[in-house]
């Protein structure tokens, strides 16, 4: 576009968006004409143009994966950059990052995504805008806890059972579980069992999109025994004549010695409940006792490997410990 000449009078505005070329010139009083001087002014004063597409299979408002791609345009400057920034609710620290190519994700949560693009006159388009997007790709975690007297696997009578299901997407739909491959039940309050002997727990969860977790076994025993038995003397060492000189990875004895065991309750204001306490040694019965002190002194000569095994007995149900030994007495 041409316009004509005009005469400068002071400065004056300049709206026309685009890239300009400005003439000037002056004129002495003589009517002398200096050469004429050109200047480019380049106007930008519109917002880029910029569009955000998330894409991936999406079930109730929840996607499995999302994928975010951005463009953006600018007519009269130019595009200078597109930034971007993902909040994990509810933050908003994160810092804006250059947008270089499309950005997936996988991690179970729900996202706040930002982004503005800049153009080269400094216009930027979109800060304001948050994108809402939730994820959930994973299946619920579930923890179990179980609340009895006893210790590791074992259970004196009866124990009760709690499960904790979380899902960090769209939430738990369901917990299951069952009982020595019994049938599967929902589960909706601890569970309490108080059948003797050995038991397989298993259970899982599924989320609302059903997503399902890898199914949990638990293995315990519920017996009439409260209490840890512990064969206290001889421990891994060297012996000799009952005594302990040194701890070594195995158990060598020279000489006498006397073998020793303890009930050691799981609760100490509840005493041991036992009827018998059994030593044997490779697998002959060699000491019986109905009450403390649980100590017997090997009797006779003897050389080599031998087993001592510790066995306590309570209404019907009976607990075993034992110890592998190299031994070397005479009478």
């Amino acid at each position: 576009m041409c316009i004509r000449d005009s005469t400068y009078t002071g400065p004056f505005p300049f709206y026309a968006q685009g890239e300009h070329v400005i003439g000037y010139y002056s004129v002495d009083i003589y009517g002398n004409v200096e050469p004429v001087h050109y200047l480019t002014v380049k106007i930008d004063t519109e917002k880029p143009e910029l569009r955000v597409d998330i894409t991936g299979e999406q079930v109730n408002g929840w996607y499995t994966t999302a994928t975010i791609t951005c463009s953006a345009s600018d007519e009269v400057s130019g595009l200078k950059a597109i930034y971007y920034r993902i909040e994990e609710r509810p933050s908003t620290d994160e810092e804006w990052n250059l947008y270089t190519g499309p950005i997936t994700l996988t991690g179970d949560g729900s996202y706040i995504f930002r982004a503005y693009a800049e153009d080269i006159a400094g216009n930027t388009f979109g800060k304001m805008t948050p994108h809402l997007i939730n994820v959930d790709s994973s299946p619920p975690e579930t923890h179990h806890s179980i609340l009895g007297v006893g210790t590791g696997e074992n259970y004196y009578r009866n124990v009760t059972i709690t499960l904790t299901a979380t899902d960090k997407g769209i939430g738990v739909n369901c917990t299951y579980y069952r009982l020595d491959g019994g049938e599967w039940n929902i589960y909706t309050e601890p569970i309490h069992i108080d059948t003797l002997g050995s038991h397989t727990f298993e259970y899982y969860s599924i989320d609302k999109l059903g997503h399902k977790e890898t199914v949990h076994v638990v293995k315990f025993n519920i017996t009439n025994i409260n209490f840890i038995l512990k064969i206290t003397n001889p421990q891994n060492g060297l012996y000799l004549f009952g005594n302990r000189i040194f701890a070594i990875k195995r158990t060598i004895i020279i000489g006498a010695i006397t073998v020793r065991a303890e009930l050691i309750p799981y609760d100490p204001l509840i005493p041991p409940e036992y009827d018998r306490v059994i030593f044997y040694i490779d697998g002959r019965k060699v000491k019986e006792f109905t009450s403390p002190p649980f100590e017997w002194a090997w009797e006779g000569s003897v050389f080599g490997k031998r087993t001592i095994t510790v066995e306590a007995v309570h209404n019907g149900d009976s607990i075993k410990q034992s110890r592998e030994v190299f031994i070397f007495k005479l009478l």
